[in-house]
């Protein structure tokens, strides 16, 4: 397969959709579709549009409308128990699919059902997807400093976010970040030992990753602070993000030094890759790694 990208349609634009609208905007790809629950809400999505990015696009409610407007991939970006039929839909339309991480997840979900949704998907003949695993590009960014390690034996994740999610909800939205860490780090291993306590707005857990000994913690507060940190060993990442000269940066600080690293926005690498994998004679198909990602979140929370 191979299939240039003109124009996309996003579901769910509203949200973190919106940074994805930006970014596709960014790299010359027309937003030509959006697809939400009502036509009220996507008429103020579609203004919204118009008037932070200059994005014109046309507003669907109904998902067969959607996939048959003139789009070339779709960007899924809805609520994580939408994803598994909005990806089947574009499949059956030949459409390539850049899915917002849980691969899907509804609340009803059982180990069983999550595999045999898992193969029905990979053995669909147009499955082309990649997942958002956008955080993980850091540790690409960051290898010139973990290369002397001879053993990884911890890794610590720290994110806080202002969603709205709560319980062990929080984890749900949250745990994927993770996890995408962990894959791009040390591949796919074998959890063990697995522990976790929340509340209202924390998630903590603690597991064994193989043999190096892991933990999340989460918290998500509307008007909290935020924070995204991983440590591997004795190598600290915070991240940081700043606005300047109108454009939005990420930074990098590594332990206590004072230099901040200047690296490309996970968003940014990601939609890149997706463009760029639809473009090649052989679709790069992402599918292995989200399969990968949700297997690992099957392991914690089912």
């Amino acid at each position: 397969m191979s299939k240039k990208i003109r124009r996309i349609g996003i579901v769910g634009a509203s949200g973190i959709g919106r940074i994805h609208a930006r970014i596709f905007n960014e790299h010359n790809i027309e937003v030509s579709s959006i697809l939400g629950s009502s036509s009220s809400s996507m008429q103020q999505t579609k203004q919204m549009l118009y008037d932070d990015f200059n994005i014109h696009t046309q507003a669907f409610c109904r998902l067969k409308d959607f996939l048959n407007s003139d789009i070339d991939a779709i960007s899924i970006c809805s609520p994580p128990e939408f994803h598994f039929q909005h990806i089947i839909e574009a499949f059956e339309q030949r459409l390539p699919v850049f899915c917002e991480k849980p691969l899907f997840w509804n609340e009803n979900l059982t180990s069983k059902k999550l595999h045999q949704s898992l193969k029905q998907l990979k053995k669909h003949p147009h499955c082309f997807l990649q997942m958002n695993t956008s955080n993980a590009s850091f540790i690409e960014q960051v290898s010139n400093k973990l290369n002397d390690i001879p053993e990884i034996k911890n890794f610590a994740f720290e994110f806080f976010t202002q969603g709205n999610h709560r319980n062990r909800c929080i984890a749900v939205d949250l745990i994927p970040h993770g996890l995408s860490l962990l894959l791009q780090l040390l591949g796919y291993q074998d959890i063990s030992h697995y522990k976790e306590s929340f509340s209202n707005n924390t998630y903590e857990c603690q597991f064994l990753y193989g043999n190096c000994s892991a933990s999340f913690r989460f918290e998500e507060k509307p008007e909290g602070e935020k924070r995204f940190k991983f440590v591997v060993n004795e190598n600290e990442f915070t991240r940081f993000q700043k606005v300047i000269d109108g454009q939005y940066q990420v930074f990098l600080k590594h332990n206590d030094q004072n230099e901040l690293l200047s690296v490309e926005d996970p968003f940014c690498v990601y939609i890149k890759k997706f463009i760029r994998s639809c473009e090649q004679t052989e679709f790069t198909n992402g599918f292995s790694l989200a399969e990968q990602n949700l297997k690992l979140m099957g392991q914690l929370l089912l």
